[in-house]
């Protein structure tokens, strides 16, 4: 037997007593089984996912299994991937209410036919008013191929049931059949590779009779008009078999984008058991500035939802009387003038005939980088204020706009320029190389960082060639006797005048990238060898506090740059930089701008983080001078030797390198000298075991460059 789209029995004709006896045997045998399976209020009977040839008609059929019209709405629906391929799709269904007993056909209409193309196609009639729509952002169809399936979740997310087919049990313009599930959630294959029957369901898929549920009646008095200026009272009467978990209404003015679910209170003591009189109330706030606006009360159990009108999509309307005007807030604003060192105040005079809900200064100092925002105060009157703390300045100007919202409209000024005063710089205390741009965090490569990179900008007016320095990685904590010396693999390379060097992290992981894929990860054109070298390190921690510097090789600071140096803030994000400004306090200690915010830029430093003019360099003609101050002719082996040395230039020695070897070596060793801050000299020591493993000569000459 069949339950049609009014599920009436469909006349079978005459049958034999014992095919009937059979057929009603089996009938009962899954009723049975069906009441010891669980609560099942909606039924997965019918999915057609193979269509012959544009597959405009696929479908999944759905039946109400209680004695309640149920709301479509009230369930989410996924399309599950059962082989494990992929992760859920959400479905998309039309809302709509599903009577008792009744089918509902979900129709993928992928090219927009009609109802009657559909039941050409199907040799059906009058679905009119039982096909429903269904999609998806992600969702495509159904596949042919099988290993797919439909889950059924409740409101709150918890599946209830799914149904599911292989390859084997679906073709063209077959469908598959599912019968009532036995305890597991899983609907059951009654027939497959079946003619296609929607909007009607077989006697022995479902039960005999419907899952009860408790009669929920709602009594309401329809509001038709409501006054702009006062809140909203909306009441029921609710009757109830059962006990209810929460009445609420569901609205929405036209002021708001999405429905609002407003929990009711009971306000009556009902007269039986479950029920009673229920009152919500709407702050005027949420449909002041409407013309109308759409309610309808949503009553829940624990197995059922009720909404009155019982079609959510039909709700009641409101016609909202007297609604206010809310015109956009005016923003008035002068342009301060700062003076000095000192905090930039920004204030604006912001009216709105509603009140101003909010208040945003945006600003930048550059204008390459993503705004900064301040909320704004509001001081006397409608007068709203914000401060830009000074040693948050770094610029020379800032560019800004002021936003204010009402809760209907926000409204921008125009923006403004303020000229920054920056305090006056003795240029013979500014570094002659700083450290620009830190990246530690990147794109991954083989599991690591692949495109961690320092940036260094030359801010004399002469080329300085980088080998009298190098880069060293600081541990904070440890102090700088514990940093790491990180040299580039060319050491002799130039950075000109008032341009920048990009030293690329190589770790054991990036070994085979090349300076392309670093510039197509980046979107830079730099050239190996004159913008980027490459250095071999272990690479740049994402999550401790660090220290980057430039130092010569005789260990003098040129510029220090730290990072994730503040408790609770993190300067690294994927391809964002951590950028630099120099110093104004005649220290090594850079000033950090920005981090974690502005895309990485190897080889492109903004106008505020570098002196506005090169630092000029006077002729250096005259060399350095070195001197031994140790005193040996003769030594034992059981001695060891220290080495000294005091060297001088009439500017910064940058270099002392000592070059010594071994009496059976062929090549010197070379060596960087670091300058002794207790002493001011250079020091060397050797001990007794390695100058006296085998025949070996003391060291044949030393040498130093600036």
């Amino acid at each position: 037997m069949k339950r049609n789209k009014g599920f009436k029995l469909v006349s079978v004709g005459m049958i034999g007593c014992m095919l009937l006896s059979m057929m009603f045997s089996t009938i009962i045998e899954t009723a049975a089984q069906a009441e010891e399976g669980g609560f099942y209020p909606l039924l997965i009977t019918e999915i057609s996912p193979n269509i012959k040839g544009a597959e405009d008609y696929e479908y999944v059929e759905l039946y109400n299994n209680t004695n309640q019209p149920l709301y479509l709405n009230d369930y989410e629906f996924l399309y599950r991937y059962t082989d494990g391929s992929d992760q859920d799709k959400k479905l998309t269904v039309e809302p709509a209410v599903i009577a008792p007993s009744e089918t509902k056909v979900l129709w993928y209409n992928k090219s927009g036919k009609t109802i009657v193309d559909f039941e050409n196609h199907y040799g059906v009639s009058d679905l009119q008013d039982h096909v429903i729509s269904l999609g998806g952002e992600e969702f495509s169809g159904f596949s042919n191929g099988g290993n797919r399936g439909v889950v059924l979740l409740d409101g709150k997310g918890n599946e209830m049931l799914h149904a599911s087919y292989t390859g084997d049990q679906a073709a063209e313009d077959l469908s598959v059949h599912y019968q009532y599930p036995t305890g597991d959630k899983e609907m059951v294959v009654y027939q497959a590779k079946q003619a296609p029957t929607p909007g009607s369901v077989e006697e022995s898929q479902v039960p005999l009779s419907p899952q009860p549920l408790s009669n929920v009646a709602i009594t309401h008095d329809a509001l038709t008009t409501q006054s702009a200026n006062e809140d909203m009272t909306i009441t029921a009467g609710i009757t109830a078999e059962t006990e209810l978990q929460q009445v609420s209404i569901v609205y929405q003015a036209s002021q708001l984008e999405v429905p609002v679910e407003l929990q009711m209170k009971k306000v009556e003591d009902p007269s039986e058991p479950y029920g009673g009189v229920y009152e919500g109330i709407i702050s005027k706030e949420n449909f002041a500035f409407s013309k109308e606006m759409t309610y309808y009360i949503k009553v829940e159990t624990a197995r059922y939802t009720k909404n009155h009108p019982i079609h959510s999509g039909e709700p009641f309307t409101i016609k909202i009387e007297e609604a206010l005007k809310n015109e956009p807030p005016v923003i008035t604003h002068e342009v301060p003038q700062p003076t000095g060192n000192q905090d930039v105040t920004i204030s604006a005079e912001i009216k709105d005939d509603t009140g101003v809900q909010s208040a945003v200064l945006f600003y930048r100092q550059d204008e390459e980088m993503e705004p900064v925002s301040i909320p704004m105060e509001i001081e006397e009157g409608d007068v709203y204020t914000a401060v830009i703390p000074s040693k948050k300045l770094w610029s020379n100007k800032i560019v800004y706009t002021i936003e204010a919202n009402d809760g209907k409209h926000s409204v921008t000024s125009e923006e403004y320029q303020i000229n920054v005063d920056r305090p006056e710089i003795d240029s013979g205390k500014l570094p002659e190389l700083l450290v620009t741009e830190v990246v530690p965090d990147s794109t991954n490569v083989n599991g690591a960082d692949g495109y961690e990179f320092i940036e260094v900008y030359n801010t004399t007016d002469q080329a300085i060639n980088f080998k009298d320095y190098k880069i060293q990685y600081r541990y904070p904590m440890d102090g700088p006797e514990a940093d790491l010396i990180w040299s580039p693999q060319k050491e002799d390379v130039t950075i000109p005048s008032g341009q920048s060097m990009v030293f690329w992290i190589i770790n054991s992981a990036n070994q085979n990238e090349t300076v392309a894929d670093f510039n197509k990860n980046y979107g830079s054109a730099l050239v190996e060898n004159e913008s980027i070298v490459k250095v071999e390190s272990n690479g740049m921690s994402n999550s401790s506090s660090r220290g980057i510097l430039v130092a010569t090789n005789t260990g003098k600071e040129i510029s220090i740059g730290n990072y994730n140096d503040q408790v609770g803030i993190d300067d690294t994000a994927a391809n964002k930089g951590i950028l630099y400004t120099y110093p104004t306090d005649g220290t090594q200690i850079l000033r950090k701008i920005s981090s974690a915010t502005e895309p990485a830029s190897p080889g492109n430093v903004l106008p505020g983080q570098v002196p506005a003019d090169l630092i000029k360099v006077e002729e250096d003609s005259e060399p350095p001078s070195i001197e031994a101050l140790h005193d040996f002719e003769k030594m034992k082996q059981t001695e060891n030797i220290e080495l000294i040395f005091d060297a001088e230039d009439n500017h910064l020695v940058k270099t002392v390198a000592l070059f010594y070897k071994h009496e059976s070596e062929e090549n010197f060793r070379k060596v960087y000298l670091k300058e002794d801050f207790d002493d001011t000299f250079y020091h060397r020591k050797r001990w007794r075991y390695s100058l006296w493993k085998g025949n070996h000569k003391r060291c044949g000459r030393w040498s130093n460059t600036r």
